[in-house]
């Protein structure tokens, strides 16, 4: 950071026709003004200071987060390894609950057929009365209709 030169600006000031006492108190002023912003500006040792201060903080977060993350991971593995079992378990009852609702309808189907047969029995039951019903009318008038025209035929004779 450029300096001011003190003796120059006294010399330029008092050519410039101003009083010594206020030339010199005006340097005065300048000199510490400028004492105290070199004070504040920073140089190389607190430059690197600072860099190394922040490359301490940017390895322990680094650690940090390293950590979190392994932490994280065996979080997750145990989650999913727990997940797995409880998957395992409901798939386990699922199957036996699908095994045993198998085995109800069988049985129900087995009834149903059961009961179907029986109908069925009872049906062909009632076709043959039909049919000997059907037969004890059919007959006697098969018989009585040749007999009408035979009778028929013969008196056209």
């Amino acid at each position: 950071m450029p300096t001011v030169d003190t003796l120059k600006a006294y010399e330029a000031l008092t050519a410039a026709d101003m009083p010594d006492r206020q030339a010199r108190a005006l340097v005065t002023i300048v000199q510490e003004l400028q004492e105290t912003r070199l004070a504040e500006v920073a140089g190389k040792a607190d430059i690197g200071a600072l860099k190394t201060e922040l490359k301490e903080d940017i390895g322990s977060l680094r650690a940090e987060m390293k950590e979190d993350i392994a932490s994280l991971r065996a979080e997750l593995k145990e989650d999913i390894v727990s997940l797995r079992a409880e998957l395992k378990e409901d798939i386990v009852s699922l199957r036996a609950e699908l095994k045993e609702d198998i085995v109800s309808l069988r049985a129900e189907m087995k009834a149903l057929e059961a009961r179907h047969e029986i109908k069925f029995t009872a049906l062909e039951a009632k076709i043959d009365r039909v049919k000997f019903d059907l037969l004890k009318w059919f007959i006697p008038l098969i018989l009585g209709q040749a007999a009408f025209v035979v009778t028929l035929l013969k008196l056209l004779k």
